[in-house]
């Protein structure tokens, strides 16, 4: 009986943990230009943008998501000051759209 109740409640979290991916939401965001290849990040072609924020949750590691609708191109980024960097780095077009984990 204890391992079925376990068994339930490991189900029950997962589940709980599937439906807030699928609804993933943002509350903030910052437009800044596309960052240069020094910048280490993951890039993923071809989605969407919920899918991109769904990406970034799904990555414990994935710090802010960055995205530009022209290329359908999802970059996530790992770098814990990555954020604060983007004020710093703001010439040229500002073409993408940035999420940052926190606000997802």
């Amino acid at each position: 009986m204890k391992f079925l109740r376990y068994f339930l409640s490991v189900i029950c979290v997962f589940s709980v943990q599937d439906q807030a991916i699928e609804a993933a939401e943002y509350r903030n965001i910052r437009f800044g230009p596309r960052q240069d290849d020094s910048i280490k990040r993951v890039m993923l072609p071809n989605l969407s943008f919920k899918e991109c924020l769904r990406q970034c949750v799904r990555r414990w590691s994935c710090e802010v998501m960055g995205y530009f609708r022209a290329a359908l191109l999802c970059e996530l980024h790992f770098f814990s000051h990555f954020w604060d960097s983007l004020a710093s780095s703001e010439t040229g077009p500002r073409v993408m759209v940035y999420v940052q984990r926190n606000d997802i």
